[in-house]
Parts: structure tokens; C-alpha cells; sequence
């Protein structure tokens, strides 16, 4: 698995943030979902929807982010990241 941080989603969603790191997070991620890979947690959509919210008011866009990104959340523990 891949695991990402909300600030990757939140360039992968917005492109007038850096065009540049908005290609790259879309690379990286299409990359990650297309070899299903591609994890998020919980605290990070959360934190995704929080930081969406601050940069841009249409709750549309958000929401559509958030539909997005859902199904990858994983809410369970896997006991083997411990070995």
C-alpha cells in the first residue's frame, strides 16, 4: 500500500495551488489506484475536507473530493505492520 498525506490530496484537487505539484500528485496517485495501492486514513480525509473548506468556499467541489477519496479510507488495522 501507498499511503498519502492530505496535503497530496489537496494538490491533486486543486491546481491553482502549484501546477506543478498538482501534475505530480496526479501522477502519483492515478499511478497508486491504477496498481491499487492508493490508501488513505480517516484523520486524513478529515483533514482534507478542514483544509479544502479554508481554500475554497464551493462545498460542491469539496464534497465531490470527499466522494473521491472515500472508498479508499481504510478503518482497519493490520496487525502486520508490526512484523
Amino acid at each position: 500500500m501507498q499511503y498519502y498525506d492530505t496535503n497530496v490530496l489537496i494538490y491533486f484537487m486543486y491546481q491553482f495551488q502549484d501546477d506543478t505539484k498538482h501534475k505530480t500528485t496526479k501522477d502519483l496517485i492515478t499511478k497508486s489506484i491504477n496498481t491499487n495501492k492508493f490508501l488513505i486514513s480517516p484523520l486524513v480525509i478529515q483533514e482534507f475536507i478542514y483544509s479544502a473548506s479554508r481554500i475554497d468556499k464551493r462545498k460542491e467541489l469539496i464534497k465531490d473530493g470527499f466522494t473521491y477519496f472515500e472508498s479508499f479510507v481504510n478503518f482497519e488495522i493490520d496487525r502486520l505492520i508490526f512484523n
